[in-house]
């Protein structure tokens, strides 16, 4: 998820889960109130409300955690090398917008449309894949869908990372 102001961008985490709200990570008071970008110092509650005041077409709900505030410029499309987001597959999904507050479809087909999405990406995948075993969210979509799909594909080297 991403927070434009200007022509700068903070980038969020957001972890799908299953029978629970969409989990949105956000970096803790101290990391904010340290943030090198001044428009971000001191502003963490109005930010936050600004995303909860947006009609998603998911639900949503905020969890801190101790990691990066990302900022970068607005025209930049940052995704993590290696995930579901950098498919071509995902892309298609993001500009389809189904998350986005017009309701093309509503919050139940289009978590399903990503969750489909999900077990295809690991079905699909090959070759060797590093999994952060601290990072599996118990009941999200990566612990109930990814997870045993990777498990069952004999065509990945599947190795955890961590504890």
């Amino acid at each position: 998820m991403n927070y434009i102001y200007g022509k700068e961008m903070l980038v969020f985490t957001i972890e799908p889960m299953i029978e629970d709200a969409d989990i949105i990570y956000i970096p803790n008071d101290e990391i904010w109130d340290s943030s090198k970008v001044e428009w971000v110092k001191g502003n963490k509650e109005e930010i936050i409300n600004d995303i909860k005041s947006i009609d998603w077409n998911r639900d949503i709900k905020f969890s801190e955690i101790n990691g990066d505030l990302i900022c970068i410029s607005a025209d930049n499309n940052y995704i993590e090398k290696g995930t579901i987001e950098s498919t071509e597959a995902a892309k298609e999904f993001k500009n389809l917008n189904l998350f986005n507050p017009d309701k093309k479809v509503n919050k139940a087909q289009a978590h399903e449309l990503w969750c489909v999405l999900e077990k295809r990406f690991a079905e699909n995948a090959k070759g060797k894949v590093e999994i952060r075993a601290n990072d599996i969210i118990e009941g999200s979509v990566f612990d109930k869908i990814t997870m045993p799909t990777l498990i069952n594909n004999k065509n990945i080297q599947l190795f955890f990372i961590g504890k």
